[in-house]
């Protein structure tokens, strides 16, 4: 039986299980560093943890959705950027 829950599907066996110590945090923080820097990165990365997060192997559910918001933020930012610098013809 699948449980959604905070609208992620979580199976039944990562309700019990207890994140790894070693691994909790550091793939949903790496995401949050990628997400200001490289938006995609940290957004395939966000999307991985989260993943990784209703399976039960790491923890950090929080920054990993806070990345998802920065990177989709930052990446709609550049976007905008580029495209007033295309329109402004900044590049002759």
């Amino acid at each position: 039986m699948r449980l959604i829950r905070y609208a992620m599907r979580q199976n039944d066996r990562a309700r019990g299980v207890v994140p790894v110590a070693g691994a909790t945090r550091t793939l949903p923080l790496a995401s949050v560093v990628l997400a200001v820097v490289v938006p995609p990165a940290g957004i395939v990365l966000g999307h991985v943890s989260l993943d990784r997060i209703a399976r039960g192997l790491v923890a950090g559910r929080g920054l990993a959705a806070g990345a998802l918001v920065v990177g989709y933020v930052v990446l709609a930012l550049e976007l905008i950027a580029v495209s007033m610098a295309y329109q402004a013809n900044i590049w002759g």
